[in-house]
């Protein structure tokens, strides 16, 4: 029993490594979105990763002891911001390169720059959610109690 426990948290703690190099890839992602939209006439054609979260999270809570839990809740807080973020990223290439595309659109592509830069912003600050280095080291501090 004592044996197949320390092999499940060993599991968790490489299951919490893998989010932790995402979060990273997701934190560059997210200044370079910051730097790209201060452009205003620039698109961005890449979009943030979700793939690892959407797989990992029953993985991760079975074997996170209950005191361990609430880092799965702010990490979900997390990523539920990056998807929200992706829709204004996808939007933001619909209106510039869709089929669609009008003139008319275009205050409607600034008023999505805007909510975007504002929205990067509020992640990295960790006002709506925690932010990427805050998830980072507690993944960390996490991670070494697994060891």
């Amino acid at each position: 029993e004592g044996h197949h426990n320390k092999i499940e948290r060993r599991r968790a703690g490489r299951l919490l490594f893998l989010l932790k190099k995402d979060i990273e890839m997701n934190h560059s992602l997210l200044l370079q979105l910051k730097e790209a939209y201060k452009k205003q006439d620039y698109t961005v054609f890449y979009n943030l990763s979700l793939v690892i979260w959407n797989s990992m999270p029953t993985k991760i809570i079975t074997v996170l002891k209950d005191k361990d839990l609430n880092i799965v809740e702010e990490i979900s807080k997390f990523y539920y911001q990056l998807e929200h973020l992706g829709r204004k990223v996808d939007m933001i290439f619909k209106i510039t390169f869709g089929s669609t595309f009008t003139k008319e659109a275009l205050p409607q592509r600034q008023i999505l720059i805007t909510s975007l830069n504002q929205h990067v912003s509020a992640i990295l600050e960790g006002t709506i959610c925690e932010s990427p280095k805050t998830i980072i080291a507690k993944i960390d501090c996490l991670a070494k109690e697994l060891r």
